[in-house]
This record gives structure tokens, sequence and C-alpha cells, in this order.
């Protein structure tokens, strides 16, 4: 029995490009489209400040992990704020919707 998520209980669905193998039928889709035979292309802009820390080389910020330093500069870096406060005469802009709740 498949549920309508794709998942069998039994079921194993195999790459046909290489040796790995999902219970998730959507896990082997978004794998053979994305990652399947293919590197993801290197990040630039950045340079390693330490051993622990990666700098942004455009607004030098500073981040312990290479995966926040990776969403920084695809979403954040360079961006323009776009979400304004809704309280009247607040001039405070921000680029998440995280950011402007916690304001």
């Amino acid at each position: 029995m498949t549920c309508f998520l794709g998942v069998s209980p039994n079921a194993i669905y195999p790459c046909p490009h290489c040796d790995k193998t999902f219970k998730v039928l959507g896990s082997l889709r978004r794998h053979a489209r994305y990652f399947c035979g293919k590197k993801p292309p290197p990040l630039t802009g950045y340079k390693k400040w330490s051993e622990e820390d990666f700098e942004c080389l455009k607004c030098n910020k500073h981040y312990k992990l290479y995966c926040t330093l990776k969403r920084h500069i695809i979403h954040e870096c360079d961006k323009p704020k776009k979400i304004a406060c809704p309280v009247v005469g607040c001039d405070y802009m921000a680029k998440m919707n995280d950011r402007m709740l916690s304001h």
C-alpha cells in the first residue's frame, strides 16, 4: 500500500544513474534532478577568516558556519530591504519576515 506522499513501507526506489536508494519517490526525483552526477557550482565571494570563521567579501560579515554564509550571500547580501514596518511613522525596513517580527 502506498500513501498519497509516495511512501511505501516495503518499496525501495533505486536511482538508475548511481547506487543510491530511497524510500520516498519524491526524494529519488529530487536527487535525480538536482544532485545525481552534478556538482553544485562553487560559492564565490568569501574567504575563510580563520579555522572557525567565514567572511563575506562584499559586506565583511562573519559567520561560523559555511552554510550560514552561503545563505547570506544567496538571500541577503546586496538585496534591498522590501518589508516595511506597518506601524505608522516607523521607517524601519527589513529583508526578511522574521527580522520584521523581532522588530
